[in-house]
């Protein structure tokens, strides 16, 4: 059985739509700008590391959010696609750096929260709205 290390109680505020993204089954939230994410403190802990995960079928890419000593961050869009965030605890003792084993994921029941209750999650970042759009004329 796992150590639950960190509990993901998770607040975003954004609109939540419930469907299946391949295997996943939760709740996903659509962005197309940012997200703000909470997590419960841990006893003890320093600071705490962030990252959000590219769940792509045929690749997973990591991109490094960085560590916070607060239990919050918002997280820009790094790119359109879905997303898991995952949280983990850290702690230095000695000049030695200590972080829990597991990884508190977004996606993964045992840790995170919908509107108080246990379930996955995932963000969708969408491609942003497009903008005024000039037209000038060239030539003569």
């Amino acid at each position: 059985m796992r150590k639950i290390i960190v509990l993901l109680g998770l607040l975003l505020l954004l609109t939540v739509q419930s469907f299946a993204i391949d295997q996943f089954i939760g709740a996903v939230y659509w962005s197309d700008d940012c997200i703000k994410v909470s997590w419960d403190s841990v006893a003890d802990a320093d600071d705490y590391e962030v990252k959000i995960v590219w769940i792509d079928p045929e690749n997973e890419c990591e991109y490094y959010i960085g560590m916070t000593t607060e239990t919050s961050i918002t997280i820009d869009r790094p790119r359109t696609g879905h997303f898991k965030v995952m949280v983990r605890s850290h702690k230095k003792v000695d000049g030695v750096d200590y972080y829990s084993e597991v990884w508190a994921s977004s996606d993964d029941p045992e840790y995170s929260t919908v509107d108080g209750e246990k379930m996955g999650w995932i963000v969708f970042f969408k491609v942003p709205p497009v903008g005024g759009i000039n037209i000038s004329k060239f030539g003569r």
